[in-house]
């Protein structure tokens, strides 16, 4: 099931989304949203890793060579789902040095 690169986009955009939507309603619950910006950031890295490249190839997407392969809606997803990642790491940073 996990299998395609797809997938795992659109189940770290799914986290990151809910992390978000818990940090906003339930803000005692922060480190669960942390918890879920996490394995939303492995999805990411795993989506990459199974696509095989970084950047979307437009040319092989349309013409549907690469059916399984990322096209840019997915790179998006992906790259969103990586954005938390960089704040949490920022956010233990900070915590760790001023606190």
């Amino acid at each position: 099931m996990f299998s395609k690169p797809r997938i795992l986009a659109h189940i770290g955009f799914l986290l990151v989304t809910a992390g978000l939507v818990i940090s906003m309603l339930i803000p005692p619950a922060y480190p669960v949203s942390l918890g879920l910006w996490l394995i939303a950031v492995v999805a990411g890295v795993f989506a990459l890793i199974k696509n095989g490249r970084l950047f979307p190839n437009i040319a092989l997407t349309r013409t549907g060579e690469d059916p399984d392969k990322l096209d840019i809606l997915h790179f998006v997803e992906v790259y969103l789902s990586l954005i938390p990642g960089i704040f949490i790491v920022a956010y233990l940073i900070y915590f760790k040095i001023f606190n």
